[in-house]
Formats: C-alpha cells, sequence, structure tokens
C-alpha cells in the first residue's frame, strides 16, 4: 500500500443509499477514511474540498454520462491526478482509452467482491504512487540540467561580450564601419543570452534568503544595466521617485531586479527611437508602487488578455516578432506574487504603455 499522511481518504458516490453504505462497509475494514456523496454537485464540491486519495464511482445506477465529470476533474489543477474507479454492471460501454492510458482510471465488474475492490484500490494508488516517483525524478533531473547549464553558460557568454567590447573600444574607430556595426552585433547577442540565462536561473531556483532590500538601489541598477542601449536608440529616461532614496521591501533581491529589468526592456523595446521611458517610484496606502511607463508603439487590444502567458512573444509593429521567449512578463508576475505584490498595465495602440509592480513596505 502507497505510503499516506494518515488513513487514505476514499470518496465514494452512487445514488443509490444502499450502495453507498455497501461500499462504505465494505471499506471499513481497509482503515480506510470514507466519504460520501449522492449527487453529481456534492461529488464536485467533495474533490475539490477534501481533495480525496481515490474516487470510487458507482455506475450501476446511472443512465446519464458516467465520465463527464472526468473533465470537471482534470480542468481542475488540484485534482487532476485523482485517481477514479468505475464500479459497472456491465462492458457495454468502454472507458475512455486516453483516461485508461494514463493508469489513473480503473473498472471493477459488480457483483462486488471484497477480496477484489481491495484489491483494485491498492493497484490503482500503487500505479499513482509510481507516477508520481517517476514524475519527480524526471523534474528533478529536468532542474539539475539546468541549472548545470546556466552554471556552464555564464562564463563563456561573459568572456564573449567582454572581450567584444574591449575589440570595439580599442581597435575600431568611433565612427560606424561594417567592422563596428559587426562587433556591435556581437555584444548584443551576448547580452540577450546573458538576460536568458538569468531568466533560466530564475526558473530552476528554489533556495534564496529573503532580506530587507533597498528598492531604489535596485531600480537604479536596473536602469544601469539598460543605458547604453537606451543611448544608441537615443531615446530619453527619466527616474522619479519619492524623496527618500532608502524605500525598504522584504524580498530576494536578484528576483526584484530580475522582473525590473522585464520592465523596463519591454519599454525599451517597444519604443521608438527618439521616444521616451519615466520610471516613477510612490506610496500606495502600504505598498510602494514601481511604474515604467513609455511613449512606445502600445499594446493591441486583442493581445492585452495574454500579456502574461508563459512563452507568449507577441507582435507589435508591422508583424515584427521581438527577440525573447516570451518569459518577462510571466516572470514578473511570478516575482511579484512571491512577494506578496502585484504587477498591471494600462495600454492603447500607438498612444504607449504604463506597466506597474506593487509591493508591500517595510514600514518603520
Amino acid at each position: 500500500m502507497p505510503q499516506e499522511i494518515g488513513p487514505i481518504k476514499v470518496l465514494i458516490f452512487s445514488f443509490d443509499i444502499h450502495n453507498r453504505l455497501d461500499l462504505r462497509q465494505k471499506l471499513y475494514f481497509g482503515h480506510y477514511n470514507v466519504i460520501t456523496a449522492q449527487n453529481r454537485r456534492e461529488l464536485k464540491e467533495l474533490a475539490i474540498a477534501c481533495l480525496p486519495n481515490l474516487i470510487i464511482f458507482d455506475t450501476r445506477q446511472s443512465v446519464s454520462d458516467n465520465f463527464s465529470f472526468l473533465m470537471d476533474l482534470q480542468n481542475n489543477p488540484s485534482t487532476l491526478s485523482i485517481p477514479v474507479i468505475f464500479i459497472m454492471e456491465t462492458l457495454g460501454f468502454s472507458l475512455p482509452e486516453k483516461e485508461l492510458e494514463n493508469g489513473l482510471v480503473e473498472y471493477i465488474l459488480n457483483p462486488l467482491n471484497n477480496e477484489d475492490l481491495h484489491a483494485c484500490i491498492r493497484n490503482i494508488l500503487n500505479r499513482k504512487e509510481k507516477k508520481e516517483k517517476i514524475n519527480h525524478e524526471v523534474q528533478k533531473f529536468k532542474r539539475d540540467m539546468a541549472i548545470t547549464l546556466s552554471h556552464s553558460l555564464r562564463l563563456p557568454v561573459s568572456i564573449i561580450s567582454g572581450f567584444s567590447n574591449l575589440i570595439k573600444q580599442d581597435l575600431i574607430p568611433s565612427k560606424s564601419t561594417p567592422l563596428s556595426d559587426y562587433l556591435q552585433q556581437i555584444v548584443h547577442q551576448a547580452e540577450y543570452l546573458n538576460d536568458l540565462n538569468e531568466d533560466l536561473n530564475y526558473l530552476v531556483q528554489t533556495e534564496q534568503f529573503e532580506e530587507e532590500v533597498n528598492l531604489i538601489e535596485v531600480i537604479q541598477e536596473a536602469v544601469l544595466k539598460f543605458q547604453k542601449r537606451i543611448e544608441n536608440k537615443e531615446q530619453k529616461l527619466i527616474l522619479n521617485s519619492i524623496d527618500s532614496n532608502t524605500i525598504y521591501v522584504k524580498g530576494r533581491r536578484f528576483q526584484l531586479l530580475l522582473a525590473l529589468r522585464h520592465l523596463i526592456s519591454n519599454a525599451h523595446k517597444f519604443t521608438p527611437n527618439g521616444g521616451g521611458i519615466e520610471i516613477k517610484v510612490f506610496p500606495v496606502d502600504q505598498l510602494v508602487r514601481v511604474e515604467v511607463a513609455d511613449s512606445g508603439i502600445g499594446i493591441p487590444l486583442s493581445q492585452q488578455n495574454q500579456l502574461f502567458e508563459m512563452f507568449y512573444n507577441g507582435q507589435r509593429n508591422q508583424g515584427e516578432i521581438q527577440n525573447g521567449l516570451g518569459l518577462g512578463l510571466k516572470i514578473a508576475k511570478s516575482v511579484a506574487e512571491n512577494h506578496k505584490g502585484c504587477v498591471g498595465f494600462e495600454s492603447r495602440p500607438t498612444q504607449g504603455t504604463r506597466f506597474w509592480l506593487e509591493l508591500p513596505l517595510i514600514v518603520e
């Protein structure tokens, strides 16, 4: 039997009260924690509220679609991995192949044999345990590989970027030449790889200590990172903050820097040459708000509800798709939520965009 914390919770569903009582009695000596539901609404509510280890679904008195509730389970992330055993009168209809293949759906025929019922329960719970163990090992392997890749990329990317800049500064005239343009492209791509590496590092990072972070310093560091790129596009960046230069929030400095980097990066990318970017920092109740506003091309209304989806990389300018994996705003939203804050935005096509990040203040 799989190792569980406390008794194994089994949710029984049957329209017939006698069948519910019979199943409860059969499971009594197995030391299960039995919960019963007498209709579909109650079944759905109990599955979400109690998160049972197993659902036994009695189809003997049901003439409706006996598998529609599986879709409800799978549409809810908290219940999609709950295994289900169907009690069937006959094999006159088949179980969905997709559900049978995942190993978390089983059936047993009436009349019920007590020994067969307990064997079926043991088998499906053991399969679930093995599947979870394999998934855990796969996720751990992916995470370890990502960490190794992130560490391996850091040094060569830094070397490429550093030496490219040295060559450009020492050997190439200040005026633009084909060779200086080629070197500039190498520098840009090295910076892009470094940014991707930071995103990858965030996605696989699990251990980080919280500390009191001076938010103004983090914002200034993020601005400094983009200073040269902004100058190359002849953009004007203004930082307006309240008088204090020591606004503290409790959190993880690297994550906050990453979130701000993505907001500034988007403003820079989607603002044309000569445009403006303004960063404002001010209190809102017990929060501090950091706004990043630009005079860029704005976001089409058709794309605004997709902005925070993973890997979404919209096209905003004459079919042009910007560089990137579409992780930026998803990461910014994740960072905000990890710090008990939020992100938001306002945008009108051709009239610019304003993103904001709100975080709880440390009140002295």
